[in-house]
């Protein structure tokens, strides 16, 4: 659980954001785009598990990256079945995280 000063240093960071410009509004479709690429990454850490299973090839590692960018994927697609949409390269993930905290816990 986050405690009340990392929930309000996430606003201020979003807030900052809004600000600047840098919350946009997605394109359209973008929400179920990133849905589908969670859902692909989702199916590949699948196949990589199952490739250690049968093998016993080491992707543990693999599994958890891909796993990882399952979440974001999910995230993005959160923030833009909502209508934002963080338009910067830097830092993205924090962002996102920021972002997350910001909408949908503060």
């Amino acid at each position: 659980m986050l405690d009340e000063q990392r929930i309000e240093q996430s606003s201020k960071i979003i807030r900052e954001l809004i600000a600047e410009g840098k919350i946009i509004k997605p394109k359209i479709g973008q929400a179920d785009f990133f849905l589908n690429q969670s859902h692909k990454t989702l199916l590949v850490a699948q196949r990589l598990l199952t490739l250690y299973e049968q093998e016993k090839i080491d992707t543990h590692l693999w599994v958890i990256n891909t796993s990882y960018y399952a979440m974001f994927f999910q995230a993005t697609a959160l923030l833009a079945f909502h209508n934002h949409k963080i338009n910067s390269e830097i830092g993205i993930h924090k962002l996102t995280f920021h972002a997350l905290v910001h909408y949908f816990i503060s």
